[in-house]
């Protein structure tokens, strides 16, 4: 079993007031300290991330993520009266794999978050309202098409998205603040005002979705990540003493 984060054991205090979050994810860094640093912020309920095996690093299939989840959650305890299991993936160009990873989740009771294009879009929800950006700028957030840029004397590839995520932060954090793939977020990235900016938009892009068979963003710009940090602090919230 292959924890990335310190173990967590139930207590048994409380009788209720216990939830874990168990979660795996596409991204093995950047994804993994967002959530480490989000158990700073809950007191009564964590997250416990799962990694994939050294040998599996590189593929970030839904699949294999869901494999990862299903295979170590056996091991793990779970209360099933409290305690939620999540894949967490990007859209990307998954298709078939994405939606075979979805219908798992489904079989299992599991639950899942698909951010469309990329996590990122999750980030920069914390810090721009999607809906006020002009078209111009919506377009290459979904399409999140790839380009090469100079830094340190080399050509580096770099997508759309995470891009735009850097000048944001730059805009609006400090010129020193920077978005690396795989490095770590900014602390003032993790205040519930933030984060409850980033959860009213995403719910309310999905609220206007009126399609029955609608399971997850495909055509358009949007997170889901909402619902599990919604779930987070709800119960946080109503479990404080």
């Amino acid at each position: 079993m292959s924890r990335s984060f310190e173990s967590v054991v139930r207590t048994e205090k409380y009788k209720e007031p216990n939830k874990f979050f168990y979660i795996a994810c596409e991204g093995h860094v950047t994804e993994v300290e967002y959530f480490q640093k989000l158990n700073d912020v809950g007191e009564k309920c964590k997250f416990v991330h799962y990694e994939r095996p050294e040998n599996e690093k590189n593929n970030s299939s839904p699949k294999n993520v869901f494999k990862t989840l299903k295979k170590n959650v056996k091991e793990a305890g779970l209360n099933p009266k409290t305690d939620e299991c999540w894949i967490i993936v990007d859209r990307d160009q998954w298709d078939r794999n994405l939606a075979e990873a979805v219908q798992e989740c489904l079989n299992h009771n599991y639950k899942y978050s698909v951010s469309s294009p990329c996590i990122e879009i999750w980030f920069i929800m914390h810090l721009v309202k999607i809906d006020s950006l002009i078209k111009p700028f919506q377009t290459p957030l979904l399409n999140n098409p790839i380009f090469f840029i100079r830094k340190n004397r080399r050509k580096t590839k770099v997508q759309f998205c995470e891009s735009y995520l850097n000048f944001l932060l730059q805009t609006y954090l400090g010129k020193d603040t920077a978005y690396e793939k795989n490095s770590a977020l900014p602390d003032d990235f993790f205040n519930k005002e933030r984060i409850n900016f980033a959860i009213e938009q995403a719910k309310e892009i999905e609220e206007k979705i009126k399609d029955p068979e609608y399971r997850y963003p495909t055509s358009h710009i949007g997170s889901q990540l909402y619902q599990l940090l919604e779930s987070f602090l709800k119960f946080n919230e109503e479990n404080k003493q």
